[in-house]
């Protein structure tokens, strides 16, 4: 089984930091509904959408926020990202933030991960390391 990995970071104007998932693979970057209300951050309501998952399980779209904002060590992203019911995870940051924040990861034998991320805005980069999930 392939590991999943995850960094904190700032969500919306929440001062908290918050685990958030990485992985480059999935196409939308997705929220769960738990984690808006818990960070009470409003969204857009989507009716009628649906989304199927890797695993061929549907869920029902709930909103839509246009310009979210992931702060991860003093660099602010801003993303679209949709709002799911019963996510096991509060934030997934997909393949549309791994290209806007040019992530770079590199894997060593120890099990362990290191992300690189690059601010296009401001041109700079920091390296975390990653944490399982």
């Amino acid at each position: 089984m392939v590991p999943l990995w995850q960094i904190q970071c700032l969500i919306g104007n929440y001062d908290t930091p918050v685990p958030c998932i990485l992985n480059g693979c999935s196409g939308i970057v997705s929220i769960s509904e738990q984690c808006c209300k818990q960070i009470r951050l409003a969204y857009t309501p989507i009716k009628g959408q649906c989304m199927e998952s890797a695993n061929d399980l549907v869920s029902q779209l709930l909103g839509h926020i246009p310009n979210l904002r992931i702060g991860i060590s003093g660099l602010n992203f801003y993303v679209q990202a949709f709002i799911l019911p019963n996510l096991p995870f509060h934030l997934l940051l997909s393949c549309p933030f791994h290209v806007l924040a040019s992530c770079i990861t590199q894997d060593y034998t120890s099990r362990k991960q290191k992300i690189q991320i690059t601010c296009s805005n401001s041109h700079q980069t920091i390296n975390l390391w990653t944490q399982l999930h």
